[in-house]
């Protein structure tokens, strides 16, 4: 165990200034921790503080702690060369000051307020060395603002003050905020606009932005979050979130602004800030700025894998292959793990020794009528392509002109219906060692900017390989901040190999769905997939919308569809809303002799569409799908839906529902569970059905298929009032809370009228399946009811 080198002196209830001389101890304790005392000069038994042993000092206001990690941190850095010590501290602002921000006084975040929303952090002198303390006094101010910071006063100069890699924490203390009425809730700012609430324009001077109200944060609001830093009231975390945005669509000079005005204390404790920041002062041209950076923050977060595999590529994209090598190393003599996993194996090419020449790459586009996007899809790869081929197969828009004055090589090209001879069309005007094939509305996104540049570096022109990418699109279509800065949103739909070496061997075959692995094969070139996280290619849903409705007539030209292009096919025509032409391909798929898990899912996808235009047709592959795979839990709750929603519940006896099939998912679980207590219903054995029914209820009682359940069992019990409290629970899981009460069976069949209708809107169907059939169990006046309604 290391031996902590210093006392932590908690200051309690100060007065507005202390000078060491008046300075005292209460509550020492000593030992292999180091000494935590109390500072007051009230009454107890005293101790100067100069009697304290350990040669340092951290003073602490009586509301903060430091962590385990903090502290050990704080051992290993405190050295001979420490006489005054900055840390990180952090504090929070005041409802009361977040009144004055209109737009974060929301129902969910304004009323409630938690650590996240209101966070912030200071850099403050918080570590002394007790050869110094006579030479300070300690002021305690008690004016305007947030902090009530300990400011030191020390003759021996600013220069002797060194930065340590701490962070103090601070317990909040609780206040009671009476609510506020009127304000809109964070989802409906988030669907209707923020402008629809709040005025936009008006912003006050001492800016803050809660952790909580991110997703209330619009490209808008930049301006003001730029003067937040300035005010110095802003976090990390929300500047994090800017400077990805800006990334996102290229406004590097705006993100370089910022990174100007970030405090170094905040790298300390947001790694991920000082890595983007890096990223940033690279695109810059400061390669060796934003190496720096990395290197004196793998010092402090000395297991973090992410950041020892930035300074990894930087290292390599400088030509400092033996640095790159001895950040490994550390790494590994660190963790005793090498510096691999599944989405940075690519990038260790540099272990095998420095490669004697970078490989070319001929970025390669086929194009019509793309004046919209050529543009993005050329800058986004522009840093890996060496030259640039676009391939015009008609254009009547500015497509070509565009193309040209980004500096690519333009060909023309008839369409003759064929995509395979287009795309081998411009591997033959390509003079580079690899291909990397793009259509015009796809790009590469700005956050990979390092990974693909590394990428390139580390391609072999001798060791020939090709990568196979996936290809989607972000999950969002609005200007809001954090949703469109995040990598997480991403969401792949296909993929395909597009960065392949130029080979005489290697060209695309197929008229539609045009693929390269046949010919790879025969080359021998050896195909590796990249992971999502790592490098992927993305394009715009409503633009790629529009290339399917131009390209799908092609599936029907071909004589002799492989399974992969059948596949395609389903996904190109399920993505354009094509009912007719999905079920036509599933059914194509789903005769064909194989089985596997693809067979098993788009067989299920098959009978849910088939449900509605065929329900005969979609029992029979539900009960053929069921002997080949009965233990599929996915298979059987969707034929117990159709069953239900059919009104066959008696044939739900027929179903396998026994064993619990080896899943781990909580919702599948409760879903099987019904189903298995309506099928001991429907046999008649009550008292098991009832006892798993409650079972499920103990562990969510709005759990909507279960009160469904209850619902129907006590119809048939003949207990109306039973079933009514369902109907409470029900309309409140929907959140339309409503009080049922028996007044006659005409208002009980209405409302159970309206729940269903409820039900549906929200997708369930089964449930509303089995109010209504509990509905129409009722005696036959009851039906009289029901018939009225």
């Amino acid at each position: 165990m290391i031996k902590v080198p210093f006392s932590i002196v908690y200051l309690s209830k100060p007065a507005s200034v202390y000078s060491s001389a008046d300075c005292y101890v209460l509550a020492q304790e000593r030992g292999e921790k180091g000494s935590i005392v109390v500072l007051n000069n009230t009454t107890g038994k005293p101790h100067r503080i100069e009697e304290l042993k350990t040669p340092w000092i951290l003073f602490l206001k009586e509301n903060e702690f430091l962590l385990p990690d903090e502290r050990h941190k704080l051992s290993l850095v405190l050295n001979n060369s420490v006489k005054l010590g900055e840390v990180t501290v952090e504090n929070f602002l005041s409802p009361k000051t977040l009144k004055d921000f209109a737009w974060v006084t929301t129902g969910d975040t304004f009323f409630y307020p938690s650590r996240n929303e209101r966070r912030y952090y200071t850099a403050e002198i918080r570590v002394v060395s007790l050869s110094i303390l006579p030479q300070l006094l300690f002021q305690f101010p008690k004016g305007q603002g947030e902090t009530k910071d300990i400011i030191i006063e020390q003759k021996i100069g600013k220069n002797n003050v060194i930065s340590l890699p701490v962070v103090i924490s601070c317990i909040e203390k609780k206040r009671k905020v009476r609510k506020k009425e009127g304000n809109p809730r964070d989802r409906e700012i988030f669907l209707f606009g923020h402008a629809k609430y709040f005025n936009d324009e008006v912003f006050s001077p001492r800016f803050a932005w809660p952790h909580s109200v991110y997703h209330t944060i619009r490209k808008d609001h930049i301006p003001s979050i730029i003067e937040a830093l300035r005010e110095g009231l802003s976090n990390p975390e929300i500047v994090l979130f800017t400077l990805k945005y800006l990334l996102r669509f290229r406004e590097f000079s705006l993100a370089s602004e910022i990174v100007k005005l970030i405090p170094p204390h905040w790298y300390r404790r947001n790694p991920a800030l000082l890595n983007i920041c890096a990223t940033i002062h690279f695109l810059e041209g400061k390669g060796d700025r934003a190496l720096q950076m990395l290197e004196e923050a793998l010092k402090i977060h000395r297991d973090a894998a992410w950041l020892f595999q930035n300074a990894v590529k930087i290292s390599v994209l400088l030509n400092r292959y033996e640095k790159a090598q001895e950040i490994a190393k550390k790494y590994r003599d660190n963790t005793g793990k090498e510096l691999s996993d599944d989405y940075f194996t690519h990038f260790l090419a540099v272990h095998e020794g420095i490669p004697e020449r970078t490989a070319t790459v001929s970025l390669c586009l086929i194009v019509k009528d793309e004046e919209s996007t050529i543009e993005r899809a050329i800058n986004s790869a522009r840093q890996i392509a060496d030259e640039i081929i676009v391939v015009d197969t008609g254009s009547e828009d500015k497509t070509k002109e565009i193309a040209e004055h980004l500096g690519a090589r333009i060909f023309s090209f008839p369409w003759r219906d064929d995509f395979s001879a287009a795309r081998n069309f411009a591997i033959e005007q390509a003079t580079g060692d690899y291909i990397f094939m793009l259509d015009g509305d796809e790009y590469l996104s700005p956050f990979y900017y390092i990974e693909s540049l590394t990428f390139k570096k580390l391609l072999s022109p001798k060791k020939l390989r090709a990568y196979k990418f996936s290809i989607g699109s972000y999950f969002n279509d609005t200007d809001w901040l954090f949703l469109v800065s995040e990598r997480g949103n991403f969401r792949a739909e296909t993929s395909a190999v597009r960065l392949f070496p130029r080979h005489g061997e290697i060209r695309y075959r197929g008229l539609i769905g045009e693929t390269l692995e046949e010919s790879l094969l025969k080359a021998g070139v050896p195909l590796y997939s990249i992971p999502d996280e790592t490098l992927h290619i993305l394009h715009e849903p409503e633009s790629r919308r529009e290339r399917l409705t131009r390209k799908c007539y092609l599936y029907k030209k071909v004589e002799h569809p492989t399974e992969t292009l059948i596949i395609t096919a389903i996904s190109d025509f399920a993505r354009l809303g094509d009912q007719r032409e999905t079920l036509s391909w599933l059914r194509r798929y789903y005769t064909l002799e194989k089985t596997t898990t693809d067979k098993v899912n788009l067989g299920l996808k098959l009978a849910r569409l088939s449900e509605t235009v065929d329900p005969i047709k979609a029992e029979e592959l539900y009960m053929d799908l069921l002997t080949r795979n009965p233990q599929n839990p996915s298979l059987i709750l969707a034929y117990g839906e159709y069953l239900l929603t059919h009104h066959k519940q008696k044939k739900i006896r027929e179903i396998p529902l026994e064993g619990n099939y080896g899943i781990d998912d909580g919702t599948q679980k409760m879903e099987l569970s019904c189903f298995k207590s309506l099928k001991l219903f429907e046999e008649e054995r009550y008292d098991e059905s009832f006892k798993l029914l409650s079972s499920v209820l103990e562990e969510n009682d709005h759990h909507p298929f279960a009160q469904a359940l209850r619902f129907y069992y006590l119809i048939k019990m003949g207990d109306l009032e039973g079933a009514l409290s369902s109907f409470d629970i029900l309309f409140s899981a929907l959140h339309r809370p409503k009080h049922a009460v028996l007044n006659s069976l005409r208002e009980f069949a209405s409302l159970a009228y309206e729940l269903c209708q409820l039900l549906n809107q929200k997708g369930f169907r089964k449930e509303s399946a089995l109010i209504l059939e509990g509905i129409l169990s009722l005696n036959s006046e009851g039906k009289n009811e029901v018939s009225a309604i």
